[in-house]
């Protein structure tokens, strides 16, 4: 044992570590020479590469171009899409003005998760039979839940800060007011609300924040 470590000392390089004979040797594939053409081998690996590339490249592009395809068969610009992602993650919610007829306009806004909680609350409690109840259960609190204003009345969204029941207190007079409201125009609201929210749906699916 001592022989053999005084033959292999730190730091001499004199001898191979390994017997030549016994060592693996890896072929190490070089360029061709200037003006020679390049061999099958060298063209092969290139295109597999090249194809690799290809195949990662269309991977991370696909779920982009496959969004722009969705908003365009829905009617969204591009532009307006990032408008409503910038919307929802810096102020907190997605307002539009949408017209009723000449003279009159409703303004939407995106929901919060409470919205969507109170309203599956009231669902449990109330248990409506009829799938129609249902239906004018939901699409009430959506409505009174988005709605900022319609023609010259106006609601008011209490702050992040604002407690719990304030914000009850104010969905409460939206809900009150959409009570109230003569039924061909409440009827008019539901298509106007569904399809806001359908458009919401599209821009703000899940992984398409990614896409801005």
């Amino acid at each position: 044992m001592e022989a053999f470590v005084d033959e292999m000392k730190i730091g001499d390089f004199s001898q191979p570590l390994v017997d030549p004979a016994k060592a693996k040797v890896t072929p190490v594939m070089s360029p061709p020479a200037p003006g020679e053409p390049p061999s099958e081998e060298n063209l092969s690996s290139t295109e597999l590469r090249l194809t690799q590339e290809e195949r990662e490249t269309e991977a991370a592009l696909k779920p982009k171009v496959d969004y722009e395809e969705m908003l365009k068969e829905a009617g969204i610009p591009l532009e307006e899409a990032a408008q409503i992602v910038d919307a929802v993650l810096f102020k907190g919610h997605y307002s539009e003005k949408i017209k009723l007829s000449s003279r009159v306009s409703v303004v939407l806004r995106t929901r919060q998760a409470r919205d969507t909680s109170r309203a599956f609350t009231y669902l449990e409690v109330s248990k409506p039979l009829y799938e129609q109840h249902f239906n004018e259960i939901v699409s009430k609190y959506a409505l009174a839940a988005s709605l900022e204003s319609l023609g010259t009345d106006t609601f008011v969204f209490p702050p992040q800060t604002a407690s719990a029941d304030e914000y009850e207190a104010a969905f409460q007079k939206r809900l009150n007011y959409v009570n109230n409201l003569p039924d061909p125009v409440l009827r008019l609201l539901f298509v106007k609300s569904y399809k806001f929210d359908e458009k919401v749906r599209v821009v703000l699916q899940e992984g398409a924040i990614e896409n801005f």
